[in-house]
């Protein structure tokens, strides 16, 4: 019933809040990314009134980055997780880095 009242700008702006909720953080040779899975798209479109465009648009705005439940997953196996600043992350170092232009 709310998917069929609800603006596609409040859909946007609860798709902010959302997201957030379900980042991970990945050092990659030194820099910060935040990423969140692709397929979110799927589970959110049940219940907010957003299109593919307006997911890109948000993820884009909060500087994550969106990559498949499958990439994630590899980019898991070859990091290791150390806690910096108080907030975890999944180190991958320069070595491993290269590994994954060859490996995806």
């Amino acid at each position: 019933a709310v998917l069929e009242v609800q603006s596609p700008l409040h859909a946007k702006w609860r798709l902010r809040k959302e997201l957030p909720k379900h980042k991970k953080r990945f050092l990659i040779d030194g820099k910060k990314f935040l990423i969140v899975e692709k397929e979110l798209f799927d589970e959110y479109s049940k219940w907010l009134n957003i299109r593919w465009e307006d997911f890109v648009q948000v993820v884009r705005e909060l500087n994550f980055v969106a990559l498949e439940r499958k990439r994630i997953q590899h980019l898991n196996k070859i990091s290791t997780p150390r806690i910096i600043n108080g907030k975890l992350y999944r180190v991958i170092l320069l070595k491993r880095a290269t590994m994954l232009c060859y490996n995806c």
